[in-house]
């Protein structure tokens, strides 16, 4: 009799332990299936809310590499030095959106920059009385329609929504020489390199300004040249997924 109490015990004991084995087992797969849930959910809804920081209702892209051209209008004086200046923003942008740029010629170049004199790039353009120092012309776009981005469209944090569009054809940008002589300042330097990468920014599909007067994007020109956090994802989140179908 008490061999037999015994037994049934350590059965119990054995089916005891079995029984939560197994109901671990089951908490565990049901553990792992939330997480995976959970962890689509939020990837879905990253890529389902984006981020927004531009007081414009669209933004752009170009779908591969962007070739450049630099264009110079007159006489030249030595502290303007586009040709670097435009290096420059070429160098932050890849870094920010990660483009990849080539040296393209007039004919084939998606980035035309021109820099001048504000009489000499009056002439070109055919107009008077400008007050602007740096302007951009958009490439023409088309509405987008991917997996990323269905319908060509983005809901941003607030709810509302966005459109993105792909580039095409050719963009110009437009920089003033507003100083002469050898020698600049860091301020006229710094100006004028906050004036070329911002022009650049916006072909690559940076519509309308930043709100931060301390970014590159701000619609004013200032000495901040640097590109920063929220106008960079602003724009690389687009360039990430510019690939997807």
């Amino acid at each position: 009799m008490r061999k037999n109490i015994l037994g049934l015990g350590l059965l119990l004991v054995l089916l005891l332990a079995f029984t939560s084995i197994a109901m671990a087992s089951d908490i565990n797969a049901q553990l792992e299936e939330d997480l995976h849930s959970h962890l689509s959910l939020e990837t879905a809804q990253e890529r389902r809310i984006w981020h927004w920081h531009s007081d414009e209702q669209w933004v752009a892209f170009w779908p591969g590499n962007v070739y450049t051209h630099v264009t110079l209008l007159g006489t030249q004086s030595e502290g303007f030095r586009f040709g670097q200046r435009f290096i420059n923003a070429r160098s932050a942008w890849s870094s920010a959106v990660v483009v990849n740029f080539g040296q393209g010629t007039t004919a084939n170049a998606q980035v035309r920059a021109y820099a001048g004199h504000r009489s000499e790039i009056e002439s070109y353009r055919g107009e008077t009385g400008t007050t602007w120092t740096g302007l951009a012309t958009y490439a023409p776009r088309s509405r987008v329609n991917t997996s990323a981005i269905p319908n060509g469209t983005i809901t941003i944090p607030d709810g509302t929504q966005r459109r993105v569009y792909r580039f095409s054809g050719q963009a110009r940008i437009f920089v003033v020489q507003r100083w002469t002589g050898s020698t600049w300042t860091s301020e006229q330097i710094n100006r004028t390199q906050k004036t070329t990468t911002h022009e650049l920014g916006h072909v690559l599909g940076f519509a309308g300004h930043s709100p931060d007067n301390l970014d590159v994007m701000w619609a004013y020109n200032t000495v901040h040249h640097t590109i920063r956090f929220n106008e960079r994802l602003h724009l690389s989140q687009i360039y990430s997924v510019r690939m997807s179908n």
